[in-house]
């Protein structure tokens, strides 16, 4: 099961840090597995992923649940919003090609933007999932 995962990561990340504009916005490939300390802002990063078989399938398909997190620091929530835009036109039903196994679909599920308590940050959680099977 992890071995889909992190290569469903690994196409999610390749899919984002090829995009010229998301590149442009970001300064350069910001993103990232986890939060890193000490980089520019805004970046992107990878947050909760879940994973788990679904019953009955043969070969077997796995479901992904997978977080990607934008961090901004502009004043209020438009760069973060933005950021997560681009995100998820280049994820929501992306062709992505983990290797290994193929990917069954990627769906956006749902954005949120939320305020860190002190205002100077901003977050756009958004939510995908995934459907993959070995080949």
């Amino acid at each position: 099961m992890s071995d889909a995962r992190h290569a469903l990561l690994s196409a999610i990340h390749q899919r984002l840090t090829a995009d010229a504009v998301l590149g442009a916005v970001l300064a350069g490939s910001q993103v990232f597995d986890g939060t890193p300390q000490g980089v520019p802002y805004p970046f992107v990063a990878t947050g909760e992923v879940r994973s788990r078989p679904l019953d009955g399938d043969d070969p077997p398909t796995l479901e992904h649940r997978v977080e990607l997190v934008v961090h901004s620091r502009a004043a209020g929530r438009r760069e973060a919003s933005d950021v997560a835009e681009r995100v998820r036109m280049l994820v929501d039903g992306a062709a992505l090609a983990p290797a290994g196994h193929r990917l069954v679909s990627i769906r956006h599920i749902d954005t949120e933007v939320i305020g860190s308590r002190d205002g100077r940050a901003y977050r756009a959680r958004m939510r995908f999932r995934a459907l993959t099977e070995a080949n």
